[in-house]
């Protein structure tokens, strides 16, 4: 891969990670279900950034890397660069969906005419379904972003392009991602202390491709594959 594509992508994988983690925050006023229709609309421009950053900014950044990686990975694997994109974009797409829902309050306070008890619990309600949306969403979307992500190792151990004991790091990480991701839809909080070395490999290998890229090396041996169950 070229070294500009390599900068590319570790650059718009950086991106991509700031753009969610500071929309969700902005956002997170929308998640707390004993917000009122007036606090909502005091930070409304707040939220509203939040949806562009998550819903715009975050899905940009992730096809430009996902595309910028597809191009790399074809000549590696048709197949499995296939099943890559794919992973992603749908990834992508749940995570915008998920971005969208917790915009959905502003609308309903805006339309509240009454502040009574039973207008605070029906938006509350509002509330609730907003943030269930967004979480099965968010869920959902990790675990196919995590598999899109083992993927990618897999087929990056078979290019000898970069260090198999980083690749085998993010492949761990994924793993143990997914399985937060899994645990969280089933009612165990574990799901960020799971992130964690998902979330790291993804920042070392951002840096590492803005300073290096990807270069074939003679000491990263394809025969590792095998060790995966993988057949190319």
């Amino acid at each position: 891969m070229p070294i500009r594509l390599a900068r590319l992508f570790g650059t718009l994988l950086i991106l991509s990670f700031l753009s969610y983690a500071i929309g969700a925050d902005r956002m997170s006023l929308v998640q707390n279900e004993q917000s009122l229709p007036v606090d909502i609309l005091n930070h409304k421009n707040n939220i509203l950034s939040g949806g562009l950053l998550v819903s715009v900014s975050h899905t940009l950044c992730n096809a430009g890397l996902l595309i910028t990686m597809f191009g790399f990975l074809k000549n590696i694997h048709a197949f499995f660069a296939g099943c890559y994109i794919v992973l992603g974009m749908f990834a992508t797409l749940l995570l915008a969906l998920g971005g969208i829902f917790l915009q959905l309050p502003i609308v309903a306070s805006e339309n509240v005419v009454a502040f009574t008890d039973a207008t605070v619990l029906q938006f509350q309600l509002i509330l609730q379904l907003c943030s269930a949306a967004n979480f099965y969403m968010y869920q959902c979307g990790m675990i196919l972003w995590g598999l899109g992500g083992t993927v990618l190792c897999v087929l990056l151990i078979q290019s000898a392009c970069a260090p198999v004991w980083l690749l085998i790091f993010g492949i761990t990480g994924y793993v143990v991602f997914i399985t937060g991701c899994l645990l969280e839809l089933f009612g165990y909080q574990y799901g960020v202390l799971l992130s964690v070395p998902g979330g790291l490999f993804e920042i070392i290998f951002s840096i590492r491709m803005i300073v290096k890229g990807l270069a074939p090396s003679s000491k990263i041996k394809n025969g590792l594959l095998s060790v995966f169950g993988v057949a190319f």
